[in-house]
């Protein structure tokens, strides 16, 4: 009986340790897991952090495939069309009363001036132009005229001709890195992009 007995007692102990054995291999692949999410986590925000630490121009300058770039007070030309802006800043709707800003926006503006150098004629409106933030967000222009001045006209742009006036732009409070881009072949990736500075 006691040979017997040893022997239970024997496999309770095996199974004892083969229990706790699991349990540790257990343990150290919930361990090795928790490190692998961990590390993934510190690469992701690395990536993230490197994403951020790009300027806006740099951004959109990696993100068109054919951009032209330059300076606010610059005339910067791309394929005969030549942009340049001369103000930068906030705006109000010219009509507060009829227009409100969302609420987690500013309004913005630009004084722009666009010239056809030497290009074939094309109907020139605000739809060319778009703000960009770091991130790669755009900005469409408003629909509603800034209180600072005429607002961009839509015209027929033959050689020579000249277009100038305001646009407004509806951007995150919390941005202040913006570009301005012009679409001058969108399908094409051909875009004048001008670093803005708030005056």
């Amino acid at each position: 009986m006691k040979p017997l007995f040893n022997s239970f007692l024997l496999v309770l102990f095996l199974s004892i340790v083969a229990g706790c054995s699991e349990s540790k291999t257990e343990s150290s692949g919930t361990e090795t897991n928790t490190q692998d999410a961990n590390l993934t986590e510190q690469s992701d925000s690395r990536e993230s952090q490197t994403e951020q630490t790009q300027s806006a121009l740099e951004q959109a300058e990696s993100y068109f495939q054919n951009p032209v770039s330059g300076a606010m007070g610059e005339a910067v030309e791309l394929n005969g069309r030549q942009v340049t802006v001369t103000e930068f800043g906030e705006a109000e709707p010219q009509n507060p009363g009829m227009f409100e800003v969302p609420d987690g926006q500013r309004l913005v503006y630009i004084k722009t001036t666009v010239e056809n150098v030497n290009a074939e004629p094309w109907k020139s409106n605000i739809l060319q132009f778009f703000l960009r933030d770091a991130s790669g967000e755009e900005y469409p222009p408003t629909f509603y005229p800034v209180d600072k001045g005429d607002r961009f006209p839509q015209q027929e742009m033959s050689i020579g001709d000249i277009s100038t006036g305001f646009i407004g732009f509806e951007v995150n409070n919390n941005v202040d890195d913006l570009i301005l881009a012009y679409a001058v072949r969108l399908d094409l990736g051909e875009m004048i992009l001008i670093e803005l500075r708030e005056e």
